[in-house]
């Protein structure tokens, strides 16, 4: 039911308009008025006047007719644009509180092909289905090569993850190489910038084979953080040969085709040191509902004394009156050039 005390204008500042035009047309067009009937009763007879007189009033009359008219499309369009509103719904704010970066491997490893079709077109797939699924998180995502870069913050605008996803492949890293390291520290800073009461998830998607130095204290740092450290394999244990630029398979030094297999078993150690768990990508999206079941308990919504006030905009009413007012007077001005 709409409440006649809830009437407002969001933009009330455009019914100023309102007085401007009348102005600008309406005093000339009285001084001319005067004028004309001033030069009349001087130059013609008094008897004569009402004959001469009776065109003007007429076209007078037309004019203002015109004027009234013209009037009222620019009063419905003021009305429009100052936007009546009426009619409003009050929303309790929820807030996540879950916060989850995912970092995903961009290396030249990701293009090798022995899971369909092929290791980052899955890895992207991974991302998408947990975007479905994980409507109560906030996502950001991180990707990695021998540079780590933020694709996007962390974030409950899932539709602007989407936009990017397609375009996210081993072809934009100009450096070959697979650092983890980085990566973990760009999902770190990521994480410990969102409220401290939130709990912190990482999720790594990659085929793994890391060999860096310091890399176990850094995950032992992200616990003592409070960050959680999931791992999703992508890839296959059998391997397969990595595409290069040329599409041709990449060789070592000897002329030997580079073979890239899923490392599995350091993945799981990862997992196991960053106080997660490792799964498997597979076609279907159990992986990521096995993953989104083993953080459920912390994959909440926190209700929120605040509210927002949701108006109904009713612009379109005026905007309808507009549109007939211009429709009446198009079909005003046919009619008259057909008679």
């Amino acid at each position: 039911m709409v409440e006649v005390a809830s009437f407002h204008f969001e933009q009330p500042w455009w019914l100023l308009a309102l007085i401007l035009p009348m102005l600008l047309w309406w005093l000339p067009q009285a001084e001319l008025r005067e004028e004309y009937r001033d030069r009349v009763k001087n130059y013609a007879d008094q008897h004569l006047l009402p004959f001469l007189l009776l065109k003007n009033e007429t076209e007078s009359q037309d004019k203002k007719w015109s004027f009234y008219l013209w009037s009222l499309i620019w009063l419905s369009s003021v009305f429009a644009m100052a936007n009546p509103r009426w009619d409003y719904t009050d929303i309790n704010i929820v807030t996540p509180t879950t916060d989850l970066v995912v970092l995903l491997d961009m290396s030249q490893s990701m293009e090798a092909r022995d899971v369909k079709p092929s290791r980052m077109i899955r890895a992207r797939q991974e991302i998408e289905d947990l975007l479905k699924q994980g409507d109560q998180l906030r996502v950001g995502l991180v990707g990695f090569a021998s540079v780590a870069q933020v694709v996007a913050p962390v974030t409950d605008d899932f539709q602007m993850i989407r936009h990017i996803l397609p375009v996210l492949s081993p072809k934009m890293v100009k450096y070959t190489g697979s650092r983890l390291s980085q990566a973990l520290n760009s999902g770190k800073r990521l994480l410990l910038s969102q409220p401290q009461e939130n709990d912190k998830v990482m999720l790594l998607i990659s085929d793994g084979d890391y060999d860096e130095e310091g890399l176990e204290s850094l995950i032992e740092g992200l616990k003592h953080e409070g960050i959680d450290l999931y791992v999703l394999g992508v890839g296959s244990l059998d391997g397969a040969s990595i595409p290069g630029v040329d599409s041709r398979p990449i060789r070592d030094l000897k002329g030997h085709v580079v073979l890239s297999k899923l490392d599995e078993p350091g993945l799981m150690a990862i997992a196991k040191l960053g106080r997660g768990q490792y799964y498997r990508a597979n076609y279907l999206d159990q992986d990521t509902k096995q993953f989104l079941s083993a953080i459920k308990n912390t994959v909440q919504i926190r209700p929120s004394s605040d509210r927002v006030r949701v108006w109904e905009n009713q612009f379109i009413w005026p905007l309808m009156a507009v549109l007939l007012l211009l429709l009446y007077r198009f079909f005003q001005q046919r009619r008259g050039q057909t008679t």
